[in-house]
């Protein structure tokens, strides 16, 4: 069982709602203890157990408030989630919101479930340092928040110039800006990486290709976010570097002398590139390639690809567009766990489609003459 599979087995869950059904069937499949009612019950039988979360739907709670004062007055731990309509959370008490430690908006569906009940119990981040860089002070927050939210010990800063104190600690993440007010952190990622050679590094950037003049930090960076960054998508990030043990991230292609690749799911309507991910290339042709990677991408899927190509004079960073046009799972491991994908390039549609092929065929050559 994974970690996403076990954050609420054997919890105490007190269920307290009209739509039992859709909220305790989600919970069971979760190996969650789950104790389910349509009404309030007495004081005296909500004291027979230890309850870790209580799930209290607005509509029954709000006739009784005082239930809720008892619940947190006997139970100082317990997470209390609140169910409610957007408009009777937007009116709902003051002391009300004091005692709640989220409100989930009706309707809610099972992957609002999962949302919420991840962000109480489950805190893959506990006890890893986590250390972000960003000179905008509301991005910082955010950033630091997010990572707190996930249980991490979070040190956050707007700038490195205290390198020294920066260095001082160990840490399994580090989210960098890269371009800062006063320089950038792109020197700052060796540094770090020859301090600490398994930090995971995710670059959040509205200039991602000031990387491409150094090629040895860009190697060391695991997610390229091009700025503007989206909350869900870098808490989906964190949460997938935990999961993959840092001995199956491997990213170097098959091909003597196109050292890095980085692909990104391409958002046509909005027409935007999704977070960069550094992926395992399986293999590479003039047409395509394959890949292996922990994150989901479906068939028809519309992808960027950035291949950094050391070429005579200057390193460059080519940019490439195609569509998924397979995808194995393997049915004997977690679903979490490496697929394979294949994708076919879009000649029209990526910007160096030439410099690409004679990329290929260059190396192509050179691997076959050693033959």
């Amino acid at each position: 069982m994974n970690i996403t599979e076990s954050y609420l087995s054997n919890k105490n869950i007190f269920l307290l709602t009209r739509n039992i059904d859709v909220v305790q069937s989600y919970l069971k499949e979760k190996s969650a203890n789950v104790v389910a009612y349509t009404s309030i019950p007495s004081h005296e039988e909500v004291l027979l157990e230890n309850w870790d979360v209580a799930f209290l739907d607005y509509s029954i709670l709000k006739d009784e408030i005082e239930f809720l004062y008892f619940f947190k007055q006997n139970y100082s731990t317990l997470k209390v989630i609140i169910a409610a309509k957007p408009e009777s959370i937007k009116n709902m008490d003051n002391e009300v919101n004091g005692y709640a430690d989220f409100f989930l908006e009706k309707p809610y569906d099972r992957k609002s479930l999962d949302s919420i009940f991840k962000k109480i119990i489950y805190l893959p981040l506990r006890n890893k340092n986590i250390l972000i860089v960003e000179d905008a002070r509301i991005s910082l927050m955010k950033m630091m928040e997010i990572a707190q939210s996930l249980g991490g010990n979070v040190f956050g800063y707007a700038d490195i110039d205290n390198e020294t104190e920066i260095l001082s600690r160990n840490y399994e993440i580090a989210i960098l800006d890269l371009i800062l007010k006063n320089g950038t952190t792109v020197d700052f990622i060796e540094i770090l990486k020859e301090k600490v050679p398994n930090v995971h590094i995710i670059v959040v950037s509205a200039l991602p290709h000031a990387l491409e003049k150094n090629p040895n930090s860009f190697s060391m960076v695991d997610f390229i976010y091009p700025k503007p960054w989206d909350e869900k998508k870098l808490e989906e990030t964190l949460i997938d570097i935990v999961e993959q043990p840092y001995s199956e991230r491997r990213k170097s292609i098959r091909k003597e002398g196109i050292p890095y690749c980085w692909i990104s799911k391409y958002n046509k309507e909005m027409d935007l590139n999704e977070p960069f991910e550094s992926p395992f290339v399986i293999d590479i042709s003039v047409d395509g390639m394959s890949f292996q990677s922990f994150l989901d991408y479906e068939k028809e899927d519309v992808v960027t690809i950035w291949i950094l190509n050391p070429g005579m004079n200057k390193t460059h960073l080519m940019e490439l567009r195609g569509e998924i046009r397979w995808k194995k799972n393997s049915s004997d491991i977690p679903p979490r766990e490496q697929k394979s994908y294949g994708i076919m390039l879009n000649k029209a549609l990526s910007r160096d489609f030439l410099d690409y092929q004679k990329l290929i065929t260059h190396y192509t050559k050179i691997a076959r003459s050693s033959v």
